[in-house]
């Protein structure tokens, strides 16, 4: 038998009846009763749109408007939804990037769109979450109803195996009148993993297919959001059920009372003898009855007729009723009383309001668990899209961080995890997120941390050294050279003062006693000492190599080494390069360039006061360690019972304490290292005649300060400052001020067309940009609020944080 030609539009007769068959099941679904989880019949009850009928007993015809509907199921569903709140992404690893993921989310609007999927999983039973791609490559994460999309899955993998989502009449989105009752005219169609399939819907009915688009991708980006699934029914129940039989009833009992409220609680008259012309006017008209019975006094003329009334109808049985349903709906959902009833009594303490909220909270938990995986595969799907198909170790662990459910006080939150903290249960990084602050707050927080804490600066100085890319690709790229030497030099003394600084810390540990650091510090200063001075010695050597490769690359003539002559009057770049790469320990590759000759001008090197630096390091070791210490000590002695070592509190101070002054006396250290290559630089270029000034160089990453002055390009021998426009003038004196752990340097101008360095430049944009139409103070602040924003962006984005901007 010959096989049918299959137009380009056409489904084959597999997809059609693929997308027929979840037609259908969609339908069911949405017309189903409410125990077998209809949609639409959910959808009325969460919108409090779903009246009870009544038998007619109670209700006379023609008062049907009196019955009412209370909403209870849309009460179930709200108080689990809104403790919902996806916070970020943990991974295991740190080749998993969790950053990433959090800017999927917040690029496609996940902290609205995730509400949406959460409230229709929890009242209608499920809801879909989409992953594509835009015409750029990213992932689009789109999330669906379930009134019109519909998956199919295998029983053995429990995987999605064909899904479609149809797309409503452009006419009829989001008018109320087709909430329920409209069609498709559109649909996308997923048959099976890596083809996905454009349909729209054509006068006949006929499905006409518009784009057929393949992929590597291993699974079908349609991810459910399941509410309570069981093993024997895995497609979501609806948590309004089982409130919704006692909502039923009490709709009944107040619609009862609405209709005895309207004949029964004003009191009931009757008159007794009397004729029809006892109720007629004086002209013998007819009073009309409702003045006859809403008069205040009746009086007849007939002695024999008597006149009364009934009592007025008791509605506190109906109250008995109401709050006796809101008992039943509370104990079922797990919530305190107050939820489902009006009136009911406080919580007399917040223990009280925990004890209430136990079920409640485990639930919420619950749910969390149960949608936090359908969260981590979306997330690995956009991964897999953005990376294509080149995902990282770690995402089989990754897991969705919540915000906690529970409602303590945040007064008691932050007690729990300050002691948790001083019992070193939890580490002192944990506490912003153990207090459950947003992931924005916690960012912020560590980045203020970081500022002010030299423990940070340090540990962020080190990340940036371990991860610094490899600069021995200089040598390959002679275009650029210049710049990426200055870079590689600003690197390898970085290096250099972060290893000493290292040492240092350590033998703190070993050598200062906790209780006495002033007077058991004098060997670990002899010590550090004895770390400085060779780590000196290679930073002057580091800055000499770098200061005749660089003026070589950039004047065509260099400066001889260091040490007594005599001294070839020529060289050449490959010797150049050679000796830079055994100074820095970059690769060192050969080019053609190499065997390019390189005069070498008369210079005499400044003889730097050794003496004088081992002063100043000494200073600088006992001001910020021993004296730090110190001085800390004596405050943590009179606030802490005169420092009893049975006091807990006094030993994490003591702890603390001695860890912040080896880090500051580290940073000490790092700046006494770096000093010689810095002032090797600025006393050479004031002695070198083709030096016409100087610029400063920094990380992508600096602080404010740093920033500042690398933004103003050059300070020029000629003038005692050079300050770019817009900006404040810098004087050499300035241009050369360091703080512990900078790492910055400067760099020899040979040329006023090179007084801006190439990373230098992003700095000297972001201050105009930020400071336009602002001076003095006032632009200072917003220029170091611009630096912080772009900090965070570096940080986020994960860019090397010494990479030229």
């Amino acid at each position: 038998m010959a096989t049918p030609l299959l137009l380009p539009d056409q489904l084959t007769a597999d997809e059609q009846q693929l997308l027929d068959r979840l037609w259908m099941r969609l339908q069911q679904d949405r017309n189903a009763p409410a125990s077998q989880g209809g949609l639409d019949v959910l959808q009325r009850y969460y919108d409090a749109d779903r009246y009870m009928r009544s038998i007619g007993l109670n209700v006379p015809p023609g008062w049907e408007p009196l019955t009412t509907v209370i909403a209870w199921p849309a009460q179930a569903v709200d108080t689990v939804e809104e403790r919902l709140d996806v916070e970020g992404f943990r991974a295991s690893t740190s080749d998993a990037p969790s950053d990433d993921l959090w800017n999927f989310w917040q690029a496609n609007g996940l902290d609205e769109e995730s509400q949406m999927g959460h409230l229709d999983a929890l009242a209608l039973g499920r809801s879909y979450v989409v992953v594509g791609a835009d015409a750029l490559g990213d992932p689009v994460i789109t999330v669906e109803g379930p009134q019109w999309m519909i998956h199919e899955r295998s029983p053995a993998t429990r995987r999605v195996t064909a899904a479609a989502r149809f797309v409503q009449d452009p006419r009829q989105v989001d008018r109320p009148e087709f909430q329920r009752f409209s069609q498709a005219s559109a649909a996308t169609l997923w048959p099976r993993p890596g083809l996905t399939i454009q349909l729209v819907r054509m006068q006949d009915g006929r499905w006409t297919v518009v784009d057929r688009s393949y992929s590597d991708m291993p699974e079908i980006p349609v991810v459910p959001l399941i509410n309570r699934p069981r093993t024997s029914y895995r497609a979501g129940r609806s948590e309004m059920l089982r409130v919704i039989p006692v909502a039923d009833a009490c709709c009944r009992a107040l619609t009862n009372m609405q209709v005895a409220s309207e004949f029964q609680a004003v009191p009931q008259r009757y008159v007794l003898g009397a004729s029809q012309e006892d109720f007629q006017d004086a002209n013998g008209n007819q009073v009309p009855a409702w003045e006859s019975y809403l008069g205040k006094v009746w009086a007849l003329a007939n002695e024999q007729a008597k006149a009364g009334q009934f009592q007025a109808a008791e509605l506190r049985n109906f109250e008995t009723a109401i709050l006796t349903y809101g008992k039943l709906a509370a104990s079922l959902q797990g919530v305190p009383l107050s939820y489902f009833a009006a009136g009911a009594d406080n919580p007399s303490s917040a223990d009280a309001i925990r004890a209430e909220e136990a079920r409640l909270v485990k639930n919420c938990e619950r749910r969390q668990r149960s949608f936090s995986g359908a969260w981590e595969q979306v997330m690995r799907l956009a991964l897999w899209i953005a990376t294509k198909g080149r995902l990282p170790a770690g995402l089989e662990r990754l897991a969705t961080v919540w915000r906690d459910p529970a409602t303590p006080t945040m007064a008691a939150k932050a007690d729990y995890v300050q002691k948790m903290v001083a019992s070193k249960v939890f580490p002192p990084a944990y506490g912003p997120e153990a207090l459950g602050l947003p992931v924005s707050e916690q960012e912020r927080i560590a980045e203020l941390w970081q500022e002010t804490d030299p423990s940070a600066r340090l540990a962020a100085s080190l990340d940036r050294l371990q991860t610094a890319p490899d600069r021995g690709r200089w040598a390959s790229v002679p275009a650029d050279e210049a710049a990426a030497l200055t870079d590689s030099h600003r690197t390898a003394q970085a290096r250099l003062g972060a290893r000493v600084a290292a040492g240092v810390m350590a033998d703190w540990q070993k050598m200062v006693r906790p209780g006495a650091p002033a007077a058991s510090a004098g060997r670990w200063v002899d010590a550090s000492l004895g770390r400085i001075r060779p780590a000196r010695g290679a930073s002057e050597q580091l800055a000499v190599s770098y200061t005749r490769l660089h003026r070589a690359l950039e004047t065509g003539h260099t400066l001889p080494p260091i040490g007594p002559g005599p001294h070839p009057r020529r060289t050449t770049v490959g010797a150049l390069r050679r000796d830079w790469a055994h100074m820095s320990g970059d690769r060192y590759r050969a080019t053609p360039a190499d065997q390019r000759p390189v005069p070498v001008d008369d210079f005499e090197w400044p003889d730097l006061d050794e003496e004088s630096m081992d002063e100043a390091a000494r200073t600088s070791l006992w001001v910020t360690g021993p004296v730090h210490a110190e001085r800390r000590l004596n405050t943590a002695e009179e606030d802490h019972a005169r420092g009893r070592l049975d006091d807990a509190e006094f030993l994490a101070e003591l702890d603390d304490l001695m860890l912040d002054s080896s880090v500051t006396a580290a940073g000490a250290a790092d700046r006494e290292v770096l000093r010689a290559g810095r002032d090797m630089a600025e006393q050479s270029g004031r002695r070198d005649t083709r030096v016409i000034g100087w610029a400063r160089v920094t990380d992508s990453s600096p602080c404010a300060f740093c920033a500042m002055l690398a933004s103003r390009g050059a300070v020029y021998k000629s003038r005692d400052s050079a300050g770019l426009a817009g900006g404040p003038p810098v004087s050499l004196d300035d241009l050369t001020k360091y703080h512990d752990l900078c790492h910055c340097q400067i760099v020899p101008v040979y040329s006023r067309a090179d007084h801006m360095p190439d990373g230098s430049q992003v700095w000297r944009d972001l201050w105009a940009e930020a400071t336009d139409g602002l001076s003095g103070a006032e632009a200072t602040r917003a220029f170091n609020r611009a630096v912080a924003a772009r900090r965070r962006t570096v940080r986020r984005r994960g860019l090397p944080t010494n990479r030229r901007s």
